[in-house]
């Protein structure tokens, strides 16, 4: 600071820029983090104003570029260009923003009012955005013009995007199509040439998302230009783009090539931000959002050292592998909330007037796409549980040839692959997917074949198989719907199902059937080992209701019926008992009749006339 207040007041050929220090304000990267984080993004105008004021009062107190507190307003002197510094450029560019933030609210109210007084000043709020910012370009330009510069061709190039976007939605609005239209095209020009020389991922999603907020209003403007193929906005940057970017912007080629040299210079530098490109069905998948860049990276780095398809797993690397997934589910899990923020953004609060259909239905497809890696990375977790819980060997005494089963074991397997079902049937329902019929019936299979274990071990034979003759069903069904997946796409590589491993399901399956059938005859039917010549116990239950004919069953056997001496017993004496004669009993002599009435008077009166 010494060295500048030294400096200050030298001609600018007696002043060494050589020591100055860099300025490095990147504008689109600023806005695209203040718009998304202070409320812009839902249309919430008044909060994001509001931080657009904080921040500039904040700058101009840390720079002492304030008014005072007089009455009167007093013109700050101008800065000369060694003093400048990053604080200089975030001051113009929130004094815009803070400007343009108003304008756009103002502008929707007139929408709705149709009050020419709120157009008025909402143009007069424009206008105020489009000053500061061409201000900033001012001052960019300046820096870059000192040799050496002190400011990147990136950083002058982003300025002039954001003077040349704001000018061309102020032109637009007042009805002025064709300069509109000019200035739209040289930003997009701009924009075009800074997204092929992105250094990072995440400077090219920010360039694409201003590149699609400008895509419409190019539209709009040659739709009122009458042009022939206003919906090819590409064609019409192609065709105008360096012609009105050279005419509205300085050394436009010079710019051109300082932004190549500055990509060459730093391709192939730090992997880390080099997002990987995503393809689903062949096709590359576009991420237009940095905040989505910033946690697909994320999911990039914790996805380093999983196994791949078909890899073999050693039953030591299991606990390191669960992590590894656990770590990879996390950045799954905060990518899926990100994306269904966006999703809603551009389904209910995005701006009709900026509102772009490759942007909503990029946004929908991406919440999908990262909702299936997320389903998908759940089952390869839960199989490879499931596969270390079966080959777990059961401890025992030292020396034992045969160890005890723990049943736990298929109550833990069981809970595992209903987890997987429900991710499966959760697959299913998302837009991306289409219905897989033989992966999710084999799942059912393998569900229903443990969940038949877990009955075993409490006597319950008949519900354990039930549920192997439903795994059997399922089976059939899997190996009716299968088809042909021995070249398995990356969609489905989570779970590479062949026709081989559904057969061997199969036939465990039906051995599994067999076993719990000798065990509940054991059960239930007496030892298995043991006497031959003991009789069942349901032969007991039998002779109660039949008479078995014992000697037709012997002869049948080969067995010569045994040869007993009858023995004479005495007869018995039978006792004949006497027949007793009824004896009459005297009957009772039949009552006398009743009395005769007692004159014309007792039967008048009633018959309690007379009574004693």
């Amino acid at each position: 600071c010494s060295y500048l207040i030294l400096k200050r007041g030298l001609p600018d050929d007696q002043v060494d820029y050589r020591e100055m220090s860099q300025v490095s304000t990147r504008t689109l990267q600023i806005v695209s983090d203040e718009r998304g984080a202070y409320g812009l993004r839902y249309n919430d105008h008044a909060r994001y104003r509001k931080h657009c004021a904080n921040k500039v009062h904040r700058l101009r107190r840390s720079l002492k570029m304030t008014h005072g507190k007089g009455r009167e307003f007093k013109k700050l002197p101008v800065v000369p260009p060694e003093n400048l510094k990053d604080g200089h450029f975030q001051l113009y560019l929130f004094e815009s923003e803070r400007a343009y933030s108003f304008a756009q609210e103002l502008y929707e109210q007139f929408t709705k009012s149709d009050d020419a007084k709120t157009r008025n000043i909402a143009m007069g709020r424009f206008r105020r955005a489009v000053k500061w910012s061409g201000q900033l370009v001012s001052e960019s330009q300046t820096l870059h013009d000192i040799q050496p510069p002190r400011i990147s061709s990136t950083s002058l190039a982003e300025a002039v995007v954001y003077h040349l976007a704001i000018r061309g939605r102020l032109l637009r609005l007042q009805d002025e199509f064709q300069p509109g239209l000019e200035a739209l095209v040289a930003a997009r020009a701009v924009l075009d040439a800074l997204s092929k020389a992105a250094s990072s991922s995440r400077d090219h999603a920010i360039y694409v998302q201003f590149s699609d907020e400008i895509a419409p209003e190019i539209r709009h403007c040659a739709h009122e230009l009458g042009l022939a193929r206003a919906y090819d906005i590409d064609g019409i940057v192609s065709t105008l783009g360096s012609k009105v970017a050279s005419a509205l912007t300085k050394d436009y080629e010079k710019l051109l090539q300082g932004i190549k040299s500055e990509g060459a210079e730093k391709q192939g530098g730090d992997k880390a931000k080099q997002l990987q490109e995503i393809i689903w069905e062949g096709q590359p998948v576009p991420v237009r959002s940095p905040e989505l860049v910033d946690v697909l990276l994320r999911v990039q780095q914790a996805s380093e050292g999983l196994p791949t398809t078909g890899q073999a797993i050693k039953p030591t690397q299991t606990r390191g592998l669960i992590t590894k997934f656990d770590g990879v589910l996390l950045a799954l899990s905060e990518a899926e909330d990100v994306a269904k923020k966006l999703a809603d953004v551009q389904k209910v609060h995005y701006t009709p007037v900026y509102a772009c259909f490759t942007c909503a239905r990029d946004a929908h497809f991406i919440s999908s796409f990262i909702t299936y890696q997320l389903l998908s990375r759940r089952t390869q977790r839960d199989l490879l549980l499931t596969e270390a819980l079966l080959t777990t060997p059961t401890p025992g005494k030292q020396g034992e040839a045969s160890q005890a089963v723990d049943h736990r074991i298929a109550l833990a397997v069981v809970k595992l692959l209903d987890t997987i079902l429900q991710s499966l049937n959760q697959m299913r329902s998302l837009s991306v997917v289409d219905e897989s019929a033989d992966l999710t019936m084999a799942i059912e299979g393998r569900l229903a074949f443990f969940l038949s274990k877990t009955y075993e071990p409490h006597n319950k034979y008949s519900e354990a198989v039930a549920l192997t003759q439903r795994a059997n069903l399922h089976l059939r069904e899997a190996h009716t719907n299968f088809a042909d997946t021995a070249e398995s796409t990356p969609e489905t590589a989570f779970y590479p199902l062949i026709l081989d491993s559904v057969k061997t399901l199969e036939q465990e399956v039906q051995n599994t059937e067999t076993d719990l059938k000798k065990h509940w005859f054991a059960y239930n039917g007496g030892k298995t080992v043991g006497n031959q010549h003991q009789k069942p116990k349901f032969f007991d239950i039998a002779l109660n209701y039949i008479e078995l004919p014992m000697e037709k069953l012997q002869e049948k056997a080969g067995i010569a019926p045994d040869v007993h001496t009858t023995k004479t017993s005495p007869a018995v004496e039978k006792r004949v008992l006497t027949e007793r004669k009824a004896e009459p009993e005297p009957e009772e002599p039949a009552p006398a009749a009743s009395q005769q009435s007692q004159g014309m008077l007792g039967s008048l009166l009633g018959g309690w006339w007379g009574r004693k």
